[in-house]
């Protein structure tokens, strides 16, 4: 009897299978039982005949494997005649292999049936998919599991526990709490900024502010940064920003110095340095988020990034096919589900940039320094809602009061929320932002003190004294596109 051939008999074919090679393995381990130790993995049902799948279940029952023995095995089951009774027994004895062969033919018969199990899944579910009384739901959660029973062959013992955390995933973080070392996030270079936030791995960072504060600017710094400190490498997706623009604020921010002040050498060195740190994605029309998560996946497969910076998440479209009874706050839920989950997948940390919404253009400073100034945002002002604050395991604000006589070159660093602070960080003060400022004659960020991880001077500190912007001449200046950052005061 010949099983499950209905499977491909629709395409005008058998099955997948191999009955030869399923007979020469059974006659050699009935005629020399200790090869059964050969295959311990095989079981009854890879075998592709009835009568084959009844012999193996006896050969793995009986303690001594022979043709007496498997035999009455059977004639006690009731299974012989099914099983060919004693003459097809016999005829199977005539077949031998090498015995170094053993695991190489039982290979072979689980791949035959690897093949029925997807032909026969992608079949079930062909069939299910068209019966309106099965719930979408269920549909996809049996194919899942129908799935994850063949993949089980690939990983045995796995695949059922992810789910079950434990000593593999537990213990490295236990040991480093053991030593009492409290904080193993990545420094930023900058001292304050340290106290409040560090570099995590797989850590979903989201970042918001309004328009034209310098929100891409700032984060491209300090990626930057922890590239020199830590050596992380970065994917950027800057899709209100020319790819040139990009590569030449992380040359000037490592150098410190606007491209018109390098030499051709010097700038054909940094920028291949920049080549193989910071890998941008070429975006020339409007993509969706899974597009763009598919795309970073495949590049850093062989990249090996740290840190992924999408910016803004507002330039990504909406699916084509979006349901209709699917609303956005739904979508952008599922949507930063699928961020965390990519992110453990590629080991990879998310650094997501969104703009506030009108609204909180319009929340104004009552009284103070920053009277009648736009206040920074807060994290529930997120186009889209909080339920991005929720997702994020650290929430940063950036802001900048441009029109400010004095203040207009501090970019103030709001720490909204550390998930973790056990590794490092906490949040700020609600009016005692870190702030970084941006000096004369110089591009990148310093702080408060004059200091900066990426160039070696230390500049005056500044006490509350108007700072003139920097000013090049125009023959040398490089005019970018109308950006996020084209109003920063260099």
């Amino acid at each position: 009897m010949i099983r499950n051939q209905t499977t491909s008999l629709s395409l005008g074919k058998l099955p997948p299978q191999s009955v030869d090679i399923e007979k020469s393995l059974i006659g050699s381990i009935i005629n020399f039982g200790q090869w059964a130790d050969l295959v311990p993995w095989l079981k009854p049902e890879h075998f592709y005949r009835d009568a084959h799948q009844l012999i193996w279940k006896a050969i793995s029952q009986v303690e001594h494997t022979s043709l007496v023995s498997v035999t009455n095995y059977l004639k006690n089951s009731g299974d012989l005649e099914s099983a060919g009774g004693p003459y097809y027994l016999t005829k199977l004895t005539e077949n031998h292999i090498n015995p170094a062969n053993a695991e190489y033919y039982g290979r072979i018969i689980q791949q035959m049936w690897i093949k029925r199990e997807v032909i026969r899944i992608s079949n079930k579910a062909s069939m299910d998919a068209y019966d309106d009384s099965i719930d979408c739901i269920q549909l996809f959660d049996d194919f899942r599991n129908s799935v994850e029973q063949v993949e089980e062959i690939f990983a045995p013992g796995k695949i059922g526990s992810r789910i079950i955390s434990g000593r593999d995933n537990e213990m490295p973080d236990l040991m480093i709490a053991m030593q009492g070392v409290k904080f193993t996030g990545a420094t930023t270079g900058y001292e304050k900024m340290d106290t409040h936030f560090r570099f995590k791995p797989q850590n979903f960072v989201i970042i918001n502010g309004h328009d034209n504060v310098g929100k891409t600017f700032a984060i491209i710094h300090l990626a930057v940064c922890v590239n020199k400190l830590h050596g992380w490498k970065w994917i950027l997706a800057c899709m209100e920003n020319t790819e040139s623009r990009v590569r030449q604020d992380i040359i000037q921010s490592k150098t410190g110095k606007h491209l018109s002040q390098l030499t051709q050498q010097e700038f054909l060195s940094w920028y291949e340095w920049s080549l193989e740190n910071f890998t941008i994605l070429r975006i020339s029309d409007q993509i969706t988020a899974d597009e763009l998560l598919r795309s970073a996946q495949k590049v850093n497969r062989s990249f090996h990034a740290q840190g992924f910076f999408i910016d803004p998440y507002n330039a990504l479209a909406l699916p084509r096919t979006k349901d209709k009874f699917f609303n956005s706050h739904e979508y952008h839920y599922e949507v930063t589900g699928r961020m965390r989950n990519w992110i453990r997948q590629n080991d990879c940390s998310i650094f997501l940039s969104t703009h506030a919404v009108t609204e909180a253009l319009r929340a104004k400073h009552k009284g103070g320094e920053y009277d009648g100034y736009p206040m920074p945002p807060q994290k529930a002002d997120v186009e889209g809602g909080g339920k991005f604050a929720n997702r994020a395991d650290d929430f940063i604000t950036i802001h900048r009061y441009t029109n400010h006589p004095t203040e207009n070159n501090f970019t103030h660093f709001h720490v909204r929320k550390i998930k973790d602070t056990q590794t490092g960080g906490r949040p700020t003060i609600v009016d005692d932002p870190v702030k970084l400022r941006t000096m004369k004659g110089y591009f990148g960020l310093f702080d408060e003190e004059g200091n900066s991880p990426l160039v070696n001077v230390h500049l005056p500190k500044i006490v509350n004294t108007p700072v003139a912007p920097t000013t090049i001449p125009a023959k040398n200046f490089y005019e970018p596109e109308k950006s996020d950052d084209s109003e920063l005061p260099f």
